[in-house]
C-alpha cells in the first residue's frame, strides 16, 4: 500500500516537472515483485556459498590445529633424543678433529722423509 501510494505521489511531481504521464499498472508491480524474488534467491545463494566457504575454513583451521598439537607432542617426546644426539654429534665432531690435526702431523713427517 505504501508503495503504490509513494509511487502516485511520484508520477504527480514526474507529471508536474517532466509533463509526461507514468503509469503504474499491476503488471509493473509484479515485475517488481519477480525482480526482488530473483535478486533475493540470488543473494541467498551468494550467502550461503560464503557460509560454506567460511565453514570450509573453520573446519581446516580446527584440523590444522590438531596436527600442530600431535607435533608438539611429538617434539617434546622426541626432545630427550635430539639432545643426546646433538651432544654425541659434537663429540663426534671434536673426535674428528683432534684425529685430523694427528693426521696432518703424520702427513708432514711422512712428506718430509
Amino acid at each position: 500500500v505504501y508503495m503504490h501510494q509513494s509511487v502516485r505521489e511520484c508520477s504527480v511531481k514526474y507529471l508536474a516537472e517532466a509533463r509526461q504521464h507514468n503509469y503504474v499498472t499491476p503488471t509493473s508491480y509484479l515485475e517488481l515483485i519477480t525482480t526482488f524474488k530473483s535478486l533475493l534467491a540470488s543473494k541467498t545463494q551468494e550467502v550461503l556459498v560464503q557460509k560454506d566457504r567460511y565453514e570450509g575454513g573453520l573446519l581446516q583451521l580446527i584440523h590444522t590445529e590438531e596436527e600442530v598439537e600431535k607435533m608438539t607432542h611429538t617434539l617434546e617426546l622426541l626432545k630427550p633424543n635430539l639432545l643426546k644426539t646433538a651432544a654425541d654429534t659434537e663429540q663426534l665432531i671434536a673426535t674428528i678433529e683432534r684425529e685430523s690435526k694427528e693426521a696432518e702431523k703424520t702427513r708432514s713427517v711422512v712428506a718430509v722423509e
